[in-house]
């Protein structure tokens, strides 16, 4: 009778031993092409609650830029991405980027449309952070701005009054 039971024993220390050792079958997700597609983004389904696009990585920071704060802009010597507008700001202070002349686009946070400068309304300071660990988020319309700082707080600003700020924040060398 002992025999048995110390086989039960032993075979219940293995597998305890196997699961501890981390040698334990490990879950993967599915392929690409057997995952569920995303939904759309729409308002009922904001960009913000979608998959970040951990792909592309911050010229600035370094840190992956997700899919609904990714800020692209096309230079004449090629593509850049920014995880946020904070890192954005830094690169045009520095004098990497010309705003006059090279493409910037953010998206709209909400929405995920794209936006230019112009029509940008940064929402800053809410508990929204970026990658960088700062808060700054793109909107394209004070209607999304409202509803986003009724979410997660935050203040409204301008391109020119948030630039402004981050020069202010840490001035040219």
């Amino acid at each position: 009778m002992r025999q048995p039971v110390s086989v039960s024993v032993a075979v219940v220390a293995l597998i305890v031993a196997v699961y501890v050792s981390g040698c334990a079958p490990q879950r993967t997700s599915p392929p690409p092409a057997l995952r569920t597609p995303t939904a759309p983004t729409t308002a009922q389904t904001p960009a913000a609650r979608q998959p970040a696009d951990q792909e592309t990585n911050c010229t600035v920071c370094g840190r992956p830029c997700p899919s609904n704060r990714v800020v692209q802009v096309e230079t004449s010597e090629g593509s850049l991405r920014f995880c946020c507008p904070v890192c954005l700001a830094t690169y045009i202070q520095q004098g990497k980027i010309d705003p006059a002349t090279d493409k910037i686009t953010l998206y709209d946070y909400v929405t995920g449309q794209p936006l230019s400068l112009e029509e940008l309304i940064a929402v800053v300071d809410s508990d929204v952070v970026c990658p960088a660990g700062r808060s700054a988020v793109a909107l394209g319309s004070d209607g999304n701005a409202d509803r986003f700082i009724a979410e997660h707080g935050g203040a409204k600003m301008t391109w020119d009054d948030f630039f402004a700020e981050q020069n202010k924040a840490s001035p040219k060398p």
